[in-house]
Parts: structure tokens; sequence; C-alpha cells
């Protein structure tokens, strides 16, 4: 399922300086255009109750908020895109790269160490940078 004109644009990326390899890899630039409220600086819940995957910066997502979008930034906490458990799952499932999607429950500032992988929510050792599974989610 793509992702409605409305949610992202798409942008082409001058590739024509680079390998063969590279071009063929059709990257793309998105630019996400929806805006929600999402964010209180007061209430705190899980992951579970949200589907939301990634970090408010030291703030809280709303009790029983529900996205109208998959993805969308947030009035209050510009600069960081928010997008559904679901989409982040489809994401991850891809195998897309260079991307992580940090779980709000944490509500630490940068940098956290719990995000959400294939297997549920994973935290990362700063020093040796394994990883060990925190919270299975299905």
């Amino acid at each position: 399922m793509a992702l409605s004109p409305e949610a992202a644009q798409f942008f082409d990326v001058d590739l024509s300086e680079c390998s063969e390899a590279v071009r063929a890899s059709d990257y793309k630039i998105m630019n996400v255009s929806t805006l929600e409220d999402a964010v209180d600086e007061w209430e705190t819940i899980s992951i579970a109750e949200t589907k939301i995957a990634t970090l408010a910066f030291g703030k809280a997502v709303k009790k029983g908020f529900r996205p109208a979008n998959v993805i969308f930034h947030d009035r209050m906490v510009r600069g960081h895109v928010f997008c559904t458990d679901a989409l982040a799952m489809r994401v991850l499932a891809a195998g897309c790269t260079s991307v992580r999607f940090f779980d709000p429950a944490t509500l630490r500032f940068w940098p956290t160490d719990t995000f959400r992988t294939l297997r549920g929510l994973e935290r990362q050792n700063q020093q040796t940078l394994e990883t060990e599974l925190v919270e299975e989610i299905a």
C-alpha cells in the first residue's frame, strides 16, 4: 500500500554522478506534509496503547490519540516525523536501512537507546552497540 499524495511526496535524487549500482537503487527524497496534534507535555502512555513508533522528544503522546494519517509531523514537535507502528513494520520488513523507529514510551531526550524492530522493542548498549529484546511485539 502506497502513502497517499496528501501524506507524503517523493522526489527524485540526482544520481547522474553515481555508479550504476547506486542509480539502479532509484533513491527518493520524502517530504511528509501532514500535521497532527499527537503530543501533550504531561500525560505518559505506553506504545501498546498508541501504536506510534517514533519518539516525542521530552514530551508524551496524548492519551487515546489515534492518527488520521500513517505518517505525520506534530504541531508541537516540529522537525521529527511520527508514524504508526504498522507503517514502521512495513518499512522494516521491506529491508530499508538507515532508519530507526524510536519508542515514544521511553520519552527521553536524544539519544535514546530503545527502538522498534521486527522483533519488538530493543535496547542498544551504547558501549558495545549490541541489542537486546526488551519487549516482544507480534
